[in-house]
Order: structure tokens, then C-alpha cells, then sequence
């Protein structure tokens, strides 16, 4: 299969009159006739901008040669428009008309009177590259296209979903493969009624976007994976969806920090603690694995923190969300669990970690402040460890030190030395 590159004059390239669009035609006018009748005003919209931009430069018209013909086997629509703009009377019935003579007039200006090809020696050349450039996705094989976030982010102008959505993940509450299961256009629908604004507490001014109630976003977001427009496509539609999964259409009293906020604020509070204090709250004996690794590396970076003063307390802030993380992946790696979800790994192992410790009678044998017990719950430590990790509140050495004591403890329900269970 071989091919050339060549610029060929307008004039010299004909339409493919078998052009697998519409039903074979015999000569060029009806080439030219059954693209207008289908694609008028779209060809008129191309011509403006052929006008004004010129044609695109990434783009070769693909041309195959038949009895000593340059036939045009794709870009039919752009030749089309090309022609027509160097001869506006090809479609002198019609009511476009007039707006083509109008732009000739400015195309002529643009001195474009050769196209740039590629040019295959027969039909049958090219019908690997028209599959290609119209067959669909084909796996991956043929052109993929923008989804509307993917449009969004381009264009630099976010709808309320993409918001959204960003924000959950941004925070740690939803997981990327999360991140792309709900629809943009169904999440748009319901963050942008009233209904939704009011429950979800979302406020938006000359300001921006501000979701102040993300717990309940996070809620709402979930139960939308998967679903589609219809189930929020009337507002009728959208209360009943925010009541079966919130129980209610007020919002909730934000009056009041929520819980994981009020800890931080807490932890900010504290004193500035002293430098001879250990990270984790004591030496930890952990079995050979690379949470230990890690432990050792987070050792490491704090006595670097000792040594340079101030330096270092966010990579230490984000290394205590990175070892749970890790630990999760190394627990269920040795006790998998069926129909185990790589992305959930993470929640799934805090809950089993919450589970050990109020199975225990006394919580504060872990030696935890009584002030900072509660952060053992899986959802504070979550929201914390993930606003940490994504640098959404700023910490000291002393916040730092606080919660790795309760990482300290944590770490060692599966991975102490002395503990003889699933962990080898």
C-alpha cells in the first residue's frame, strides 16, 4: 500500500460520487446537491470558518486515484465547501446562496487554491483509514471523543457537576474509577435546580461555586453513579431522588463544624511539642514489609524535620495517609476477600481497624488523648488524612505528631511484631 503527499488545486480533486454517506450519484452536481440536501446549514457553517481560520493543518484530504482521476475519498464536506466558495452559483437555488457569494468574496482573500493530500493509487487503498477516522471507538482503534467534562475542561469554563465532582475527589471522597461513574449532564440536572441547591446547601454568586455541605454531595453523588438523566429529568423527579437518599428536602444546620473539622481545629490548638518527642508516640516493632519501609522512612524524615526546623511537615502530614494506604493493600493482598474492589481497599481496611479497637473494652488503653479519641472512627480519620494528603489544611509538627500516635496504634493491630495473626 503505497501513497505520496502532493498539493492539488481545487479544481483538479473530484468528489467521490459513491461517497459511502449517500446513495451513488453520476456526476458532480448531484455530488454536490445530495451533501447540501443533507448537511446545508452545517456546510455553511464550515465555510465560515474555512473563511476565517483557513483549512486545518493537521488535516490531509485522503485522495485515491481512479482512471487518471484524483477522486476525494475523505473530506467530501470540506471539498464541497471549497468548491463552492471558489464558485458560490454551484448552489445558486438554494437559500444559502447569498451567505456563500458573501464569503467567497473574503475566501478569495485567503489566496487558498491548493489542497494538501495524501494520494493512494486505488479505492481499495483506503479503506482501512475511513474505518479508522468513522468507524466509532472500534476498541480504541478509531477516534475517541471528548466526553462533556473532557469538552468542559478544555473550553476552561466548569459546570456545576464537573465542580463537583472535582471537589469529591479532591478530597479524598470518591475514587477515580468513582470519579468517572456518574454522568456529568444527570449530576448538572440535579446540582443545578433548586431543589438540589437547597438541600446540598450549594451556594453560587459572582463569587463562584461553593458546596457547603459535602457530606451530603458525597451521598447524593454515589446514589447518581450510574444512573441516567431520567432519574432526575423533572423536578418532581429530582425531590423524590433527594428524599429517598437523603430523607429530606431542608438542608442540615451548618451552623456547627462538622465532626473531622472541629478535630483539626483541636489539633491546631495543641502546644508546639517537643522536639525530643518520638513520631508514632514510641518505637515501633513492625514486621519485615514495606509498611515497615515506609515507618522507617517517615522516621527518617522527621528527624530531618528536627535537624532543619520547619521543614518537611507536609510530606510528613501526606506520609501518614500513604502508610494506611499501604497497609490496606498489604492486609488484603494476604486475606482476600471475594469480590474484593482495588479502589475500596482503603475504606474497607478503616473500618476493620475501627472494628478492632471498639471490640477492645477501654479505648484509651491505646494511650490515645481523651480529646482526640473520637478521631479513631474511620470517617474522621478519612476526611482528615485525605485533607492532609491533597493540601487542604495546613498542619504543624504538633498535628502531625498528635494523629501519627493514633497511626502508631493502628498500625500495630495487624503489623506489631509480637501480634501471631493473618500478617506475615
Amino acid at each position: 500500500m503505497s501513497n505520496k503527499f502532493m498539493s492539488l488545486s481545487i479544481s483538479e480533486i473530484q468528489l467521490d460520487e459513491k461517497n459511502p454517506r449517500y446513495e451513488p450519484v453520476s456526476n458532480q452536481k448531484e455530488a454536490i446537491d445530495v451533501m447540501f440536501n443533507d448537511q446545508e446549514d452545517k456546510l455553511y457553517e464550515l465555510a465560515i470558518d474555512i473563511t476565517e481560520y483557513g483549512l486545518d493543518p493537521s488535516k490531509r484530504l485522503i485522495v485515491f486515484k481512479d482512471n487518471g482521476k484524483y477522486i476525494d475519498g475523505d473530506g467530501n464536506r470540506r471539498l464541497t465547501v471549497l468548491k463552492t466558495l471558489e464558485t458560490p452559483d454551484l448552489i445558486k437555488k438554494r437559500k444559502v446562496h447569498s451567505k456563500f457569494v458573501g464569503l467567497s468574496k473574503k475566501f478569495k482573500t485567503k489566496n487558498i487554491t491548493k489542497v494538501d493530500c495524501v494520494i493512494f493509487n486505488a479505492r481499495k487503498e483506503i479503506d482501512h483509514w475511513l474505518e479508522i477516522n468513522h468507524g466509532g471507538e472500534q476498541k480504541g482503534r478509531g477516534q475517541i471523543n471528548w466526553d462533556a467534562g473532557q469538552k468542559q475542561r478544555f473550553l476552561g469554563d466548569k459546570s456545576i457537576g464537573l465542580l463537583a465532582k472535582d471537589k469529591l475527589l479532591e478530597e479524598g471522597r470518591i475514587t477515580e474509577k468513582e470519579y468517572h461513574a456518574t454522568n456529568i449532564t444527570t449530576l448538572d440536572r440535579l446540582l443545578s435546580s433548586k431543589p438540589g441547591k437547597s438541600a446540598l446547601s450549594i451556594i453560587n454568586d459572582s463569587n463562584g461555586t461553593a458546596f457547603n455541605d459535602v457530606e451530603w454531595l458525597e451521598k447524593v453523588y454515589k446514589a447518581l453513579m450510574g444512573k441516567s438523566v431520567k432519574e432526575v429529568y423533572h423536578d418532581s423527579d429530582r425531590k423524590d431522588f433527594l428524599i429517598n437518599v437523603l430523607g429530606t428536602l431542608e438542608p442540615r444546620d451548618l451552623s456547627k463544624e462538622n465532626s473531622a473539622n472541629k478535630k483539626i481545629n483541636q489539633l491546631k490548638k495543641t502546644k508546639r511539642t517537643s522536639k525530643n518527642e518520638i513520631i508514632f508516640g514510641e518505637i515501633l516493632n513492625l514486621k519485615k514489609s514495606i509498611v515497615n519501609d515506609i515507618y522507617l522512612d517517615i522516621c527518617s524524615i522527621y528527624e530531618m524535620h528536627k535537624k532543619n526546623g520547619e521543614g518537611c511537615v507536609e510530606i510528613l502530614g501526606f506520609s501518614l495517609r500513604l502508610i494506611l494506604d499501604v497497609a490496606a493493600h498489604e492486609y488484603y493482598k494476604l486475606n482476600p476477600v471475594q469480590g474484593q474492589n482495588q479502589d475500596d481497599l482503603y475504606k474497607k481496611y478503616l473500618k476493620l481497624l475501627k472494628n478492632s479497637v471498639t471490640a477492645q473494652e477501654d479505648k484509651n488503653s491505646l494511650g490515645i488523648d481523651v480529646d482526640i479519641s473520637n478521631l479513631i472512627s474511620e470517617s474522621n480519620v478519612e476526611a482528615l488524612l485525605a485533607k492532609l494528603a491533597h493540601g487542604s489544611v495546613r498542619t504543624d509538627i504538633s498535628m502531625v505528631l498528635r494523629l501519627s500516635k493514633i497511626i502508631g496504634h493502628l498500625l500495630k493491630i495487624h503489623f506489631s511484631a509480637e501480634v501471631k495473626n493473618e500478617i506475615l
